[in-house]
Parts: structure tokens; C-alpha cells; sequence
């Protein structure tokens, strides 16, 4: 009915998650390969750095490939860096801390997902994106419990796949409105020339 939004398919080809997915991959492998064109054994930033501060400016501008260059700068300003905290490929320190890595990578995977199931998104999957990172990484921040990266990697996954899927329902659900909504307005416009053309008559 014209006006009133059809139900939400579960199962399909959603194009605009799909569009996600490929962008969401390509970041997961260029925060992969970024370490892995260097030279072995020749980034390391230490266990010193904050969310927000460039304290690693000077380190990452000596780095010889600009591609790595800039994915290493954007590190330095949306991540603390801290290398016991991170990931190591090539003998070398990636630009991102393992639980920023999983969410990237929990973005991906999510994506993939809703590329072709659209999942209604009930409280209980919220909350298993939020609780497993939230007590992980909060105990760690205000106690002296320290998490390793295999919990780092697995909670980020989890909120980055939960993330997802509730970006991969509100894409599908705006992307179905805009067509409903394209689809009134040129019945509008049909409308109204047929009252144009009869008047003429």
C-alpha cells in the first residue's frame, strides 16, 4: 500500500550493505598490509600514547612508503598505539591496537552478513556487542587487570559485527523508503499531468 513501508525481506542481495562490505574489507586489508610492505623489524612505537595526541608524528613520518605513511598517521590520531596492545606483522607494530583492528574487522564480517540476511535487531544482540568490550576494556581502564589480545580481538569483533548489523537494518530500512518515496512522488507527477492534459480537453 502506497504510504506504508513493506515488510523487511530477511533473506536477499542488499546492494548498499554489500557497498559497506567492500569498503569495510578494503580498510581491514590496508591496515594488514600497511605493516607488511615496511621492512621487517622497523616499526615499533613503544608502550607510550593516548586516543586523540600525535605523539608518534615524528617516528611515522620517517616511514619511506607514503601509503603506509598516512594509514600510520590516522592510527597516531584515532588510536593509543601502544605495542604490547597490538598486532605484529612483519616483525612490525600495526597502526591500530588489536581491539580497533577487531572491530574493523567485526565491521567486515558484519557487513558480509547483511549483505544477504538482514537481521531485526533485538536488545540481547546489543548487548553482546556491548558487554564482552565494555567489561573487558573498562576493568582494564579503571583497575589494575590487564586483558590480552586475544580478548581484545574477540570483543572487537563482537562489537564490530553487532555494529553492523544494526547499520546493515537502517540502510536496508532507508534505502526501501527512499524508493517508496520515489515511487509516490512520480505517481504524483503522473497524476497531475493527466489532470494538466484532461483540462486541456
Amino acid at each position: 500500500m502506497l504510504g506504508q513501508q513493506a515488510p523487511l525481506p530477511m533473506f536477499g542481495f542488499f546492494k548498499i550493505n554489500f557497498i559497506l562490505y567492500i569498503v569495510c574489507i578494503t580498510w581491514a586489508l590496508i591496515l594488514l598490509l600497511a605493516p607488511a610492505l615496511e621492512p621487517t623489524d622497523t616499526i615499533h612505537f613503544g608502550n607510550l600514547g593516548y586516543v586523540g595526541l600525535e605523539e608518534h608524528f615524528d617516528d611515522i613520518e620517517s616511514i619511506q612508503n607514503p601509503f603506509a605513511r598516512v594509514v600510520y598517521h590516522s592510527g597516531d590520531r584515532m588510536c593509543h598505539m601502544k605495542e604490547s596492545r597490538s598486532l605484529i606483522i612483519n616483525s612490525n607494530q600495526m597502526p591500530y591496537c588489536t581491539r580497533c583492528f577487531g572491530i574493523f574487522l567485526g565491521l567486515a564480517i558484519g557487513a558480509a552478513i547483511v549483505t544477504f540476511v538482514v537481521i531485526d535487531l533485538k536488545w540481547w544482540i546489543l548487548l553482546l556487542g556491548i558487554i564482552p568490550i565494555g567489561l573487558d576494556g573498562g576493568l582494564q581502564l579503571i583497575t589494575s587487570y590487564e586483558s590480552n589480545n586475544v580478548l581484545r580481538l574477540f570483543t572487537g569483533l563482537l562489537m564490530g559485527v553487532v555494529t553492523m548489523i544494526a547499520l546493515g537494518l537502517v540502510t536496508v530500512e532507508l534505502s526501501d523508503y527512499v524508493k517508496l518515496r520515489m515511487k509516490y512522488q512520480k505517481l504524483k507527477v503522473k497524476k497531475f499531468n493527466k489532470k494538466i492534459a484532461s483540462s486541456k480537453k
